[in-house]
C-alpha cells in the first residue's frame, strides 16, 4: 500500500543445554527467544520458547534409551497446550 510503512527489525536467539548425571540419567533443556519491532496497526512481537527433557539410558552399550519432554513450559501462546512426550528408543 502506498504510503504505509511496513519496515521491522527482529531478532531471534537460543540456548541449550545438556546435564549428563551420575547413572546415565541425562537432563537437557532448550530455549527460543524471538522478537519483533511494531509494525504498522500492530504491537511489538515477543515470544519465549522453554523445553525440557529428562532420559535414562540403558545397557552397556547405551542403545536404549527411556525420555520424557515437555515442550512450551511456560505457555507462551494464547491457544497453548502443554505438549508432554515419552520416548522408548
Amino acid at each position: 500500500e502506498k504510503g504505509v510503512d511496513n519496515s521491522f527489525w527482529g531478532l531471534n536467539s537460543n540456548a541449550s543445554f545438556i546435564i549428563n548425571l551420575p547413572g546415565k540419567v541425562e537432563i537437557s533443556s532448550d530455549g527460543n527467544y524471538q522478537f519483533r519491532s511494531k509494525q504498522t496497526f500492530s504491537e511489538d512481537f515477543q515470544r519465549v520458547i522453554w523445553n525440557s527433557s529428562i532420559s535414562k539410558k540403558f545397557f552397556k552399550a547405551e542403545n536404549l534409551k527411556f525420555s520424557i519432554s515437555i515442550f512450551n513450559l511456560l505457555c507462551t501462546h494464547i491457544l497453548c497446550v502443554h505438549k508432554i512426550n515419552v520416548y522408548l528408543y
